[in-house]
């Protein structure tokens, strides 16, 4: 708790923002939420609606193509959920769509439907949790929520061989593209564990962006392959969010470099209004 309040009182001493803060390039902060039960949608509530108050929230995948504002010195965020728990639809989804925010959901191809296959302790919020199946996750809307890959099974790529990994994501991203009906271009990796191979694995299959678990806010602009996000909960102590949400903690954070590799091309098509509305922004 002490190192806690210690942070917190050096984070806003030394505030940062894309402006106001120093930095030289407009950032985005990604934000990383698993799923939101039901003693939780309180507190996410109050959280979506601080962030639609003080933010720009805008879609990861428009991450390369938004340009940002250099008179605004609000914090730019990209809110984005593993897994796809079937409790975002009763205490998430539905505020969501209400308010006109963006999401990106990554799911777990050969789990959807079901309860995690993959190990969770008994104190996790979601141990007994169904992940969102097919139909659900078809029907949101497009112009509001991206669906991405979080693999096939939920293993640890680490762990795996090439072959091993190809076939985790590329079973993910065909299978999903196929019952859907849309495009796979974003994949989260499980337990945030990702490697340089990994990453060379996933551009060869096609993902645009790979999201890890660093906790490094992305350059608006920049079409570089890895993406970190910032690990939150609703359970999140509210100035804990607050300062997470404007990168103001990353100092404190375990982290590593991401590589500087470009993505490729995503496949162009009809823009939503929210993007056409957010890019002119």
């Amino acid at each position: 708790m002490m190192r806690s309040l210690l942070e917190l009182g050096i984070s806003l001493a030394f505030p940062r923002g894309n402006s106001v803060g120093g930095f030289a390039r407009a950032e985005c902060v990604v934000l990383r939420y698993r799923g939101v039960t039901d003693a939780q949608a309180p507190r996410f509530r109050r959280q979506i609606e601080w962030l639609a108050a003080h933010t720009n929230i805008i879609p990861a995948a428009d991450i390369p193509r938004v340009p940002a504002s250099p008179t605004d010195a609000r914090r730019t965020v990209a809110i984005t959920f593993d897994a796809a728990f079937e409790n975002l639809e009763r205490n998430a989804i539905p505020m969501l769509r209400q308010m006109r925010i963006p999401a990106t959901l990554f799911a777990v191809s050969a789990n959807l439907g079901r309860k995690p296959k993959w190990v969770l302790t008994r104190f996790h919020s979601e141990a007994e949790e169904m992940l969102m199946a097919e139909g659900p996750l078809a029907a949101l809307p497009r112009d509001l929520f991206e669906i991405g890959s979080h693999t096939a099974t939920h293993r640890n790529l680490t762990r795996l061989s090439r072959g091993e990994i190809r076939a985790e994501l590329a079973n993910s991203k065909n299978d999903l593209q196929l019952s859907l009906g849309r495009p796979i271009t974003a994949l989260s990796v499980p337990y945030g564990q990702w490697n340089r191979e990994i990453l060379e694995v996933a551009q060869e299959i096609g993902y645009s962006q790979v999201f890890t678990c660093d906790p490094i806010a992305a350059s608006i602009g920049s079409n570089n392959l890895a993406i970190g996000r910032f690990e939150v909960t609703p359970d999140d102590w509210m100035p804990e969010f607050m300062l997470k949400a404007t990168g103001s903690l990353r100092s404190f954070a375990r982290r590593r470099d991401l590589p500087k590799i470009n993505s490729p091309p995503k496949p162009r098509g009809p823009r939503s209004a929210h993007q056409r509305q957010t890019a002119a922004v």
